[in-house]
């Protein structure tokens, strides 16, 4: 296929999802990145964020501006922070330097960003709703006994985590790093414990959710966290005779990219099962017009 491109002769190259090609040493980089370089005109397109770690930036650049970004060496020294690994003794480049100046390069010379305040009026409305689902009596009082052990100002926020879900609270996150940093290991616990419960309280309930919603929806994303809710989960899909994908921390990312393109073009399959963690970032799911989150937050 890279050979018919390039005997076409064209003068411009298009790559969507970019980030692929990040990393060295794989064969999807080995196979792309030189052949890209040799056309006149190159677009990178990704909507996925490179987190903190300026070496993930190389590859793009050198097949942006190769006269520039030449030597993954020169750019490391300058970028990248680099240490002495303590573990081979070769040299670790998974720090950052002079980010500023990175920052300013990219804003001015290389990357046209879009955020979504940018380009909301293209986008259709979305819409959000709270489900109330029926839950399990004996967990939800497995529940309340734990919350009935800690002190009444861990009470706010376990409360949020059971009936509210996480949005990124600041109030939640200090309260939640003051136990890490102290002696409150088991309020830590306990806050854990209850996260795993509540999956498991609502486990038939949002099965029972997500029949109703299949016989009105075609495609469908379905995240939770705990693998033992998204086995429950996918037992219910088996059940209904329905086609699904899941994605989770055991599914290689070449085996992932299979999944996606499955589930984005074969109407046959409907469900996309997904962990939280592992589905984060980086997926192009937009054949779903629905979203069921059952589970909305990792402590781990």
């Amino acid at each position: 296929m890279i050979e018919k491109i390039q005997a076409a002769n064209f003068q411009m190259v298009i790559l969507d999802e970019a980030h692929y090609i990040k990393n060295s040493g794989i064969k999807r980089t080995e196979t792309l990145l030189p052949a890209i370089k040799q056309f006149k005109r190159i677009f990178l397109l990704t909507g996925t964020p490179a987190f903190a770690k300026p070496k993930e930036l190389f590859n793009l650049l050198s097949a942006l501006r190769p006269d520039i970004f030449t030597k993954f060496k020169d750019f490391a020294t300058r970028y990248c922070d680099p240490k002495v690994s303590r573990w081979s003794g070769g040299w670790d480049y998974d720090g950052a330097s002079h980010t500023r100046e990175l920052r300013y390069i990219l804003q001015n010379s290389i990357m046209i960003r879009r955020l979504k305040k940018d380009v909301l009026a293209e986008l259709p409305p979305k819409r959000r709703q709270k489900v109330e689902v029926n839950t399990d009596t004996a967990i939800v009082n497995e529940i309340k006994k734990l919350l009935g052990r800690e002190p009444a100002e861990y009470e706010k926020a376990l409360n949020e985590l059971m009936n509210q879900g996480y949005g990124g609270d600041d109030e939640l996150d200090n309260q939640l790093e003051g136990m890490k940093r102290g002696n409150r290991g088991a309020f830590l616990k306990a806050i854990t414990e209850c996260y795993a419960l509540t999956g498991r309280a609502k486990l038939k309930g949002a099965c029972e959710y997500i029949r109703d919603v299949l016989e009105s929806v075609n495609k469908v994303l379905i995240f939770a966290h705990h693998y033992e809710i998204l086995d429950g989960i996918e037992a219910e899909i088996q059940s209904q005779d329905v086609q699904y994908i899941r994605i989770d921390g055991n599914v290689p990312h070449q085996i992932r990219h299979e999944r996606v393109e499955l589930f984005q073009e074969n109407e046959e399959v409907r469900v996309a099962i997904l962990s939280l963690t592992a589905c984060s970032v980086g997926l192009n799911l937009t054949a779903a017009s629905t979203v069921i989150f059952v589970e909305v937050i990792s402590f781990y």
